[in-house]
């Protein structure tokens, strides 16, 4: 999960802190999965990985599905992990901070 391929650096490390969200970096380790629904022809999209955001190491998972494509689907991962690890760090500061 730590060596990710250029097409697939997308997902989570969206979240990531500057220079650790590049493919082939030291940084994140990530996992997406994507499907289009045999049924309704909307795409299922995925990410999980390890990331650091705000100097903090993070494990996030986004799990989205309705989209009415691939790249709709990413953006919508990736808009996820954003507003999750900043809610995630906020969490850790301390009073005052």
């Amino acid at each position: 999960m730590e060596e990710v391929a250029e097409d697939q650096a997308w997902g989570v490390s969206a979240a990531a802190d500057p220079g650790q969200g590049a493919a082939g970096s030291e940084g994140p380790a990530l996992k997406n999965g994507w499907l289009p629904r045999n049924t309704t022809g909307l795409w299922v999209v995925n990410g999980m990985g390890r990331i650091v955001h705000g100097g903090h190491e993070l494990l996030v998972a986004v799990l989205s599905d309705g989209h009415a494509s691939m790249a709709a689907g990413v953006t919508r991962v990736e808009s996820a992990a954003e507003a999750a690890a900043e809610t995630l760090v906020s969490m850790t500061a301390a009073p005052g901070e």
